[in-house]
């Protein structure tokens, strides 16, 4: 595995950076945590969206919002307390507004 601290942190500070980023933070109520497949997609897909045009840019945005409603939806179904399953809920909720609105936009275009 690659070494994820600081080049120069002390090992405390780099055992303590190391377990943060492994399971989330504060330990007891993790609130924060690393990102997983979903969330890691939808951020490469709105890197492709931003330097492409046409087709390929729909298609990558498309599949950005795609994989954030499918991070939303493990959040709120399988979020870890609370704070994370409202996190889902609200970004779930965002991503279907968006859709709605895109949709409607598009049904007054034609």
């Amino acid at each position: 595995m690659a070494d994820i601290g600081v080049a120069d942190a002390p090992p405390a500070a780099d055992a303590r950076i190391r377990a943060m980023s492994s399971s989330g933070w504060p330990a007891r109520y993790p609130i924060f945590q690393p990102p997983n497949a979903p969330v890691l997609i939808a951020q490469g897909l709105r890197v492709v969206a931003a330097v492409s045009d046409g087709p390929v840019r729909s298609a990558a945005l498309v599949g950005s919002r795609a994989a954030t409603a499918w991070w939303a939806y493990g959040e709120l179904t399988e979020g870890v307390n609370v704070v994370r399953r409202a996190i889902g809920a609200v970004a779930l909720g965002s991503v279907a507004l968006r859709a709605g609105r895109s949709l409607n936009a598009r049904s007054r275009s034609q």
